[in-house]
């Protein structure tokens, strides 16, 4: 990260100085306020701790009533090293890594943006509107201590060594983010259909070896529980997708089928997965199928992980995953002669991104906020612009 900030330029220097700094007052501000619980943290460091006393992770709450462990049982790993510290330092530890992988990942997606998009320096007041519009995400992920932000930063480093032909590694780490979240596999069709081959199948290797190396220590038996309890854990919360307000499910049935007084049938979210699945491969083929364009490569993968919490029942800070695409929204609208009047115009579109919470607008309308739909209706209105966007661009600069 350190010669990745001497490469920086003016620009990308200040925001990393002044978001490093924000976070840092966030951080400060939630300690002496006693809001720094980090609640999705507590359920990471306690199911580690259960995994490190030989205990089963699954299947207690760990911080609140809702703080139960849904991941696999490698996915612990990574905090093993966190749960043998006191909390508050772990804790705090982490806040840091997340902010440093936040800082990492934007200044990286500007200079992505520039490079392949819009051919010139990343505008300083873009950079500003993307932090404001991104910054409830950014901040509920701080607040909780999630690894949504991590996630997005290892897909994003999956597909750099990708695109420079390190298909073994690029698999790994695609199946390593699985293991988390089983809502990447939505990148697996993309690297069929585009014949990443070889990145596919070391995914697959990833994916399978992940969910068998833990036997080596616990025993095949003890390994097999473990996945057995996993498996328990995501079947007990699932929803039905209809009832899931910011899916696209959802926001079909609250705002066409319901006002038509038409109910979903039970075959509905397979219906709206085949139609969205028939205009992704209608937008590939439009794009070609040899000699493929970079930028093509890289927004195709990038609209897959935005639609994740839109055809996925997640929590809201999933939505961050659609930061690749506002990075080039934003930077777009500022190559246009009449930026500001577009800027306005995409502000208030994105009103349900960064008014969401309640220290702004009250528990009450952020609930509505959450319920409601609008975000995820204004998340997929993002994934449009930036598609369009992308058109606009080819078309004036080329």
């Amino acid at each position: 990260m350190l010669s990745s900030f001497q490469h920086m330029n003016a620009a990308e220097k200040r925001f990393a100085l002044v978001a490093s700094l924000l976070m840092l007052g966030y951080f400060l501000l939630q300690w002496k306020n006693g809001r720094d619980q980090m609640y999705d943290f507590q359920v990471y460091y306690g199911a580690a701790s259960e995994l490190i006393s030989g205990e089963t992770p699954y299947g207690q709450a760990f911080g609140v009533s809702s703080g139960i462990y849904k991941y696999s049982p490698i996915a612990l790993l990574i905090f093993m090293p966190f749960a043998l510290l006191p909390y508050k330092l772990a804790s705090s530890l982490f806040y840091f890594l997340i902010a440093g992988v936040l800082v990492y990942v934007m200044t990286h997606l500007f200079r992505l943006t520039e490079k392949l998009f819009i051919n010139k320096i990343y505008d300083g007041w873009a950079m500003v509107l993307v932090t404001i519009v991104l910054s409830d995400v950014f901040g509920r992920e701080l607040h909780l201590g999630n690894i949504n932000l991590l996630l997005l930063g290892l897909y994003l480093l999956a597909y750099r060594q990708m695109s420079k032909r390190r298909s073994i590694l690029a698999g790994v780490l695609m199946g390593m983010g699985i293991l988390f979240k089983p809502h990447f596999v939505i990148v697996i069709p993309w690297l069929i259909v585009r014949r990443e081959w070889k990145t596919a199948t070391w995914l697959g290797i990833g994916v399978v070896g992940g969910l068998f190396i833990p036997a080596i220590s616990l025993g095949w038996t003890g390994n097999m529980n473990l996945l057995a309890d996993w498996y328990g854990a995501l079947t007990i919360h699932n929803v039905d997708l209809v009832d899931s307000p910011n899916t696209l499910f959802g926001i079909i049935n609250s705002f066409i089928l319901q006002p038509i007084g038409i109910s979903a049938a039970k075959w509905f979210p397979l219906l709206v997965i085949g139609g969205t699945g028939l205009i992704y491969l209608w937008w590939l083929n439009r794009h070609g199928w040899s000699q493929l364009e970079e930028r093509n490569r890289f927004l195709e993968y990038t609209v897959l992980l935005a639609l994740i919490p839109s055809l996925a029942h997640t929590d809201t800070e999933h939505f961050l995953l659609a930061a690749p695409l506002m990075v080039l929204l934003v930077g777009g609208i500022f190559t246009l002669k009449n930026k500001w009047a577009i800027a306005a115009i995409f502000a208030l579109c994105t009103i349900p991104w960064y008014l969401n919470t309640p220290d702004i607008i009250g528990a009450r309308m952020t609930e509505f906020m959450d319920m409601s739909g609008v975000l995820g209706l204004s998340s997929l209105l993002v994934v449009l612009g930036a598609v369009f966007m992308d058109g606009y661009l080819k078309k004036s600069i080329g």
